[in-house]
């Protein structure tokens, strides 16, 4: 939060005993997810999507190496890792590749959406590993127009030292990607 201080202008609250305004808080007693955006059931006009969960207090630094405990998965999708496929709508984790050796069938890689996540105190963003159409392909998308269902998962992440703990639906939320690629850094009005 930002309070006044004592030489007027507008700072960041420091908690510590000796700022009354700015009182030492205990540490949360659970894990909690805060939010998770894009919002639930939302559907965008971009598909370079960054998937962001917020917590209520500062995330470990694992997740960063696991990005699938963001479970992402196309919603629709019937068919799971290693099995047959014709095409990525099929699979959960949207990616339906040839293997080797040539001509063996394509299957489905992975069971939830390949992707990176980066870490920065409270916030997770998940961006997805699959590469935007030219002229667009240094940046990342999701397939366009696809609904994607997003599962946080509990028994992996922590937040303050402690295990994520998932009430109702507060660790899920669905989107829908649109046809556009976003290229326009964002603006403050």
């Amino acid at each position: 939060s930002r309070v006044c201080q004592a030489n007027l202008r507008w700072d960041r609250c420091t908690p510590d005993s000796t700022d009354p305004q700015c009182p030492v808080l205990p540490p949360p007693q659970q894990c909690l997810v805060k939010s998770i955006r894009p919002a639930n059931a939302t559907t965008l006009k971009i598909k370079n999507v960054v998937v962001r969960a917020t917590f209520n207090s500062r995330v470990a630094s694992a997740i960063s190496t696991h990005p699938e405990w963001f479970g992402i998965v196309r919603q629709g999708a019937t068919v799971a890792d290693g099995q047959p496929c014709t095409g990525n709508e099929q699979c959960f984790s949207d990616r339906c590749d040839q293997v080797t050796p040539v001509p063996a069938p394509k299957t489905c890689v992975g069971s939830t959406i390949a992707g990176t996540v980066k870490v920065s105190g409270f916030t997770a963003a998940f961006t997805p590993e699959r590469l935007c159409e030219a002229p667009n392909d240094s940046r990342h998308c999701f397939a366009e127009t696809a609904t994607y269902e997003v599962h946080l998962q509990p028994t992996d992440i922590q937040c303050g030292n402690k295990p994520l703990v998932c009430t109702g639906v507060t660790c899920a939320s669905t989107f829908t990607t649109g046809t556009l690629v976003d290229v326009a850094n964002p603006t403050v009005d």
